[in-house]
């Protein structure tokens, strides 16, 4: 799409021309009103000539693969409608000025040192950003000013986290023209490199040359960003990780919808449930260091070592033997839940689904959630009630979703009940929570798709072509 000027997303008219344009855009709820909004907003700081890009990061929900890409596993994932809209324009200012309009709240974060202002926890995922864009690239000659809304329930299990990191990243780097710095061209060439890079960025680690920094804390892996990203509306995405490559797109079942409930537990990964998630990705990455020290072998990740023939589940207990009572059974626990959620589960999700054989899907998800609960143990009594009465109430399958420990627990059901499902399961939660219905949200959602930026190259971000 041609550059735009801020005066462009001021202006109803304008606006919504920018937006036609863009088919992604016409469909996105809210679309008009919240650019136009954003773009009053941004205009509040920087004059009506500079040039300014629109950003869309949407949520995602994880149909299947809890705790699996960080160990080289699978997942099955889409976007959702729920996401951030961005308006992003140049400034003179060395750092990004940003503006929430959810929050209400406004922060400068300078190129040198970011961190410096990132005092609430939610800034130190577009701190990070900043921060690694500047060490691997090189500081851009501009400064950007942004206003952002978010469409996502925040903590919710949905990652509204990494849309955050995706979106900020868009912004910069499409402003600064990125494919101009020699170290991006050199390491970032596919969409699976953008991918596995805003991974890495958010965990902390180094992707191919470019250098790891401090994160935010978390170990997990690029599951997130890969469906946030490269998501179809209407499919569903079959992603293996480490490496990151499409392994296939599924259709989403005809005539049905999500809907999403969000339990009012916070699923936070920057508090006290950090330490937990970090734990599951610790204990897997036990598991497959037992195995390759007792063997004298060196399997990169728990999804080369069990797709591998030399691995069973009974010689890693028999390896186990050696260490204590309490960290053989946890090791045990995990890689038994990622065997069967890699190899067993997910495969057997979408050959049903390709036979149009919703019951076996949903038989499929039951076991994934079971399996979760049991072996991974990152259920709590809210998402564990929400996934019961949600087949109770008919739903053709549901399940918990993302770290875990709260969050949100996704429904499939037929379009033309949708609404009515959803009071059914609202209601049946707030008599048996009354205490968490306040701060819980519900909603329908049909599926959407990934990140878009309009007015700069889609294909010089790596938006195109898909992965």
């Amino acid at each position: 799409m041609q550059n735009l000027i801020l005066s462009q997303l001021c202006d109803p008219a304008a606006v919504r021309e920018v937006i036609s344009s863009h088919p992604d855009a016409e469909r996105a709820t809210g679309a008009h009103e919240r650019v136009l909004e954003l773009g009053l907003t941004t205009s509040e700081y920087v004059g009506p000539e500079a040039r300014a890009v629109v950003v869309y990061a949407p949520g995602r929900i994880e149909i299947l693969g809890k705790h699996t890409d960080y160990a080289g596993g699978s997942s099955l994932t889409c976007a959702v409608n729920h996401a951030f809209f961005i308006v992003a324009a140049r400034t003179d200012e060395p750092g990004v000025r940003v503006r929430d309009l959810t929050l209400d709240t406004s922060v400068f974060l300078g190129y040198e040192r970011p961190f410096e202002s990132a005092e609430t926890s939610w800034l130190r995922y577009p701190a990070s950003v900043i921060e690694r864009f500047v060490q691997n690239f090189g500081k851009p000659d501009c400064g950007v000013c942004l206003a952002f809304s978010n469409a996502i329930p925040r903590a919710s299990g949905m990652s509204s986290s990494s849309a955050l990191v995706v979106g900020f990243y868009l912004a910069i780097a499409a402003l600064a023209d990125v494919q101009r710095f020699p170290r991006y061209l050199s390491n970032l060439k596919r969409p699976a490199d953008l991918a596995s890079y805003l991974g890495g960025v958010e965990n902390g680690y180094t992707y191919k040359e470019l250098a790891g920094k401090r994160g935010v804390g978390t170990r997990g892996g690029a599951q997130d960003h890969t469906a946030i990203l490269y998501s179809k509306k209407g499919m569903f995405g079959y992603f293996g990780y480490r490496p990151l490559r499409r392994l296939e797109t599924v259709a989403m079942p005809a005539h049905t919808r999500f809907v999403i409930g969000s339990s009012g537990v916070r699923s936070r990964k920057s508090s006290s449930e950090l330490g937990l998630y970090n734990n599951a990705v610790e204990i897997a990455e036990a598991g497959l260091d037992a195995w390759n020290h007792a063997l004298e072998v060196d399997f990169s990740t728990l999804g080369t070592l069990v797709s591998s023939p030399v691995f069973s589940l009974e010689k890693l207990a028999v390896i186990l033997e050696t260490h204590g009572k309490e960290e053989a059974r946890a090791i045990m626990n995990r890689v038994e839940h990622f065997v069967v959620e890699t190899t067993q589960i997910i495969p057997d999700a979408i050959r049903f689904l390709r036979n149009g054989d919703l019951c076996g899907f949903g038989d499929a998800v039951n076991h994934s959630q079971e399996l979760s609960d049991r072996l991974l143990g990152n259920q709590v009594d809210e998402t564990r009630f929400l996934a019961r009465s949600a087949r109770d109430h008919g739903a053709i399958a549901s399940s918990a979703f993302g770290a875990g420990f709260g969050g949100s627990v996704w429904a499939l059901v037929p379009s033309e009940e949708a609404n009515t499902f959803m009071n059914t399961w609202i209601a049946s939660y707030g008599r048996k929570f009354p205490h968490r219905i306040r701060n819980a949200q519900f909603f329908t959602d049909p599926t959407g798709p990934g990140a878009f930026v309009l007015g700069a190259s889609a294909r010089d971000l790596l938006l195109e072509p898909q992965l």
